[in-house]
């Protein structure tokens, strides 16, 4: 059935997890998760490279039109993230109808404070940090990077992938 994408979203987790078992595996790099809300799925998987040089950080935020997909459908970008010196931040929110889209956008927002104001524990440059999602992700990232918050942030870039906006 051409509808079906749910062989998509299985290639997706399977690219994922190999991806973070990679990542896990190799030398140099530390793994965590971090909570950042009262809410179960409020967490991100972290990577990060240890390097004498705090590196920067890619928050990735899933997509999955805000009711499905997790964080760890996410994960495939962490091999290319700190093979190229950078940290990799894989986002979970809850999702609707569990959650309006008001409060996913503020959970969103909690999740980069917190990534940011653990930048010291992390190992991570909290003065650069880039949003990135796909999707209803992009959205996401969108509204993490604008808005009176965003400074405090501390995002200095977002990639906004086929997003939905409207």
């Amino acid at each position: 059935d051409l509808g079906d994408y749910r062989p998509f979203v299985a290639a997706y987790r399977s690219e994922s997890d190999s991806a973070w078992a990679t990542v896990e595996a190799a030398a140099g790099v530390r793994t965590t998760t971090v909570a950042y809300g009262d809410a179960a799925p409020n967490t991100l998987d972290v990577a990060v490279p240890v390097a004498a040089d705090p590196p920067p950080l890619l928050v990735y935020f899933h997509g999955g039109y805000w009711q499905e997909l997790s964080k760890r459908e996410s994960r495939f970008a962490a091999v290319h993230c700190v093979d190229r010196g950078w940290a990799f931040a894989a986002v979970d929110y809850t999702l609707a109808p569990d959650a309006d889209l008001d409060q996913i956008v503020r959970e969103c927002h909690q999740a980069v404070r917190t990534v940011g104001e653990s930048g010291s524990s992390l190992g991570i440059d909290p003065h650069r940090i880039v949003v990135a999602g796909s999707s209803a992700g992009a959205h996401l990232a969108a509204m993490t990077a604008s808005g009176p918050s965003a400074a405090s942030h501390r995002i200095i870039g977002a990639v906004l992938v086929s997003g939905i906006f409207e």
